[in-house]
């Protein structure tokens, strides 16, 4: 599990050198079907995709498998150039030079399930799966003013921008040939439709699926010691650990619950799960002392600022599970490519004109001065009404960039006290947008979804916790065939009178209690009002202070103390999360601009 890093450079060529052989790669990743691509000479059972004649690189047959990973990804990327890529079976950020050639082809995986930094300018070319080892070289260090305007919205970071100015972020399935010339850049793009999958009956659709998840789970579960499972209590994770345990006597399970907030603690429901399954199960209590431990820890392990707060439990979480596990399945992906969050279900309505919507648009003055919070029930649904009453009045594209969003672009820019490029801003969001303007179905936000949401936010949060602890987390439904599949599927078989994921809940039905199947998705969701009223009052008193704002010279102090006395009020909304990510920038800055 180890990341990569290197440097190409315009003005001299690589010294040759007795041991330097003609290809070197670089892989950060796993690569599930290598096994398939294995010559096969003395064996009736297949037949030799790879002849040793055709090119110049023998796979060895030394019993590593880390190596014949390498070896056979380099015959690959001899025999089909680019397009070996859409051959790999897995996530990766991955390298590749030619010696001779004086060539470098660099690659992420369609998914986004590493990350890959990049930086170019007339004297070399560099590129890392982390920030930091971009920031090693001679790189000018100064704040994308875009970039943090979309942060302030999304929480994150979409690439291609990054924090940091003319430093880029490759794109999932996107991919750069880099040679003295210049640069080309190439795209692989996220699984296409499977034709034939669209036109099966709902029946058929839900053997089919099952069976699709089978291999894929096989393929994560194959030749893997120390392996584990999270089990959070909701569908996906349930389904994962379920057809797990068929396969793993005995299969470690691993949940979170918040000792002292039942309302964010969903332990009880894992713990239902697990008793079914008969998995090992451990859940972790968590209390708000525990979390102060971590909390600057956490902050610390993103190198660029990233507010998914669910990161901290996602954090903690991995830390505990890596002590007994190497490698941890998720069920994370479902809810992206069936339609399982609430916001898909507010999308479908909002295609949908009605006598509701029209009676929202005009209450909305109204809902605006009902008290909000994430922390009450009541109140929570007030937010969520006046959220999704603020978009009946946008555009198909507006509103799922609201929806996404933690606040609006009008609410982002009072924050901001340098302009931002607002050409550069419109491009980004039109180009996970563009295909949301006219004539749409919620296949359509789906798609979008998997492009912003999971590659930017999802994948971001599982690889950097993990990894920061030494866990790797596998996700057989973010496996290429069913991605295609559910990309092909009917919307009636992913959302149907108000089920969401309908065709996942229907598959797996018999391996799931009751209350687990009829059960409202909460999300992987912290106390994070609560935290910030107690163990993050101090940072946010040092870091958020009139005097720590105006020497920074990035956010005006106008909005910022508005926030914080919003915080403090009956009100709160969004309040905790908004302060949460300027308090995850500030750390960020302290550390490399400070």
């Amino acid at each position: 599990m180890s990341r990569i890093t290197g440097i190409y450079s315009f003005s001299q060529k690589a010294q040759h050198c007795e041991n330097f052989q003609r290809y070197t790669i670089a892989f950060d990743g796993e690569f599930y079907n290598y096994r398939s691509f294995l010559p096969l000479r003395h064996s009736c059972e297949g037949r030799n995709l790879l002849k040793n004649e055709d090119i110049p690189h023998q796979v060895r047959n030394d019993g590593n498998d880390e190596q014949q990973k390498n070896d056979i990804l380099l015959q690959l990327y001899i025999k089909y150039g680019k397009d070996f890529v859409n051959k790999i079976d897995g996530f990766f950020a991955l390298a590749i030079f030619d010696n001779q050639e004086q060539t470098l082809f660099v690659a992420r995986d369609t998914v986004g399930g590493r990350p890959l930094y990049f930086f170019k300018n007339d004297d070399f070319f560099c590129f890392s799966s982390e920030l930091n080892g971009i920031l090693a070289y001679p790189v000018p260090r100064k704040i994308n003013h875009t970039a943090l305007f979309c942060y302030l919205q999304l929480q994150y970071i979409p690439a291609p921008e990054s924090i940091v100015e003319n430093v880029y972020k490759l794109e999932p399935g996107a991919y750069l040939f880099v040679t003295q010339n210049g640069i080309d850049k190439g795209a692989c793009p996220l699984a296409n439709a499977d034709k034939e999958a669209s036109a099966l009956a709902y029946t058929e659709a839900q053997t089919q699926f099952k069976t699709l998840f089978e291999n894929a789970l096989q393929k994560r579960i194959e030749n893997t010691p120390k392996l584990g499972a999270f089990l959070s209590g909701g569908i996906d994770s349930s389904i994962v650990c379920a057809l797990a345990s068929q396969h793993i006597q005995k299969l470690p399970t691993f949940s979170i619950g918040f000792s002292d907030n039942p309302y964010f603690d969903e332990s009880k429901f894992a713990e239902l799960m697990a008793q079914q399954i008969g998995s090992e199960h451990t859940t972790l209590q968590i209390s708000q002392a525990e979390c102060a431990e971590h909390i600057f820890d956490i902050l610390s392990t993103f190198d660029e600022p990233f507010a998914d707060s669910s990161a901290i439990a996602m954090y903690i979480l991995s830390k505990k599970v890596a002590s007994h596990c190497s490698v941890a399945l998720s069920g994370d992906g479902a809810d992206e490519l069936f339609g399982g969050y609430r916001k898909h279900a507010a999308h479908l309505r909002l295609l949908q004109p009605s006598f509701t919507n029209s009676l929202l648009k005009t209450a909305r003055p109204f809902l605006q001065h009902l008290p909000q919070s994430r922390n009450s029930k009541l109140f929570d649904i007030f937010r969520k009404a006046n959220r999704y009453a603020q978009t009946l009045s946008l555009s198909n594209a507006d509103a799922y960039w609201r929806l996404c969003s933690l606040q609006n672009e009008e609410q982002a820019e009072k924050f901001l006290r340098n302009a931002y490029n607002n050409i550069e801003y419109k491009n980004l969001k039109n180009s996970y947008c563009t295909q949301l303007n006219g004539n749409i179905s919620l296949n359509d936000i789906l798609l979008a979804d998997q492009k912003l949401v999971l590659a930017n936010d999802m994948m971001t949060k599982a690889d950097r916790m993990s990894m920061r602890n030494g866990l790797e987390v596998r996700t057989p439904f973010l496996d290429k065939n069913i991605i295609s599949f559910a990309n092909s599927l009917p919307v009636d078989y992913k959302i149907h009178n108000s089920v969401r994921k309908r065709i996942v809940k229907d598959s797996f039905a018999s391996f799931l209690p009751a209350e687990l199947l009829n059960r409202p998705k909460h999300g992987f969701e912290v106390p994070l009002h609560t935290w910030c009223t107690t163990i993050l009052r101090e940072p946010i008193e040092n870091l958020l202070s009139q005097q720590f704002i105006d020497e920074q010279n990035i956010f005006n102090w106008n909005a910022i103390a508005g926030l914080r006395s919003k915080l403090q009020s009956g009100n709160p909304g969004d309040a905790a999360a908004q302060i949460w990510a300027l308090l995850v920038f500030q750390v960020w800055w302290k550390k490399y601009f400070s």
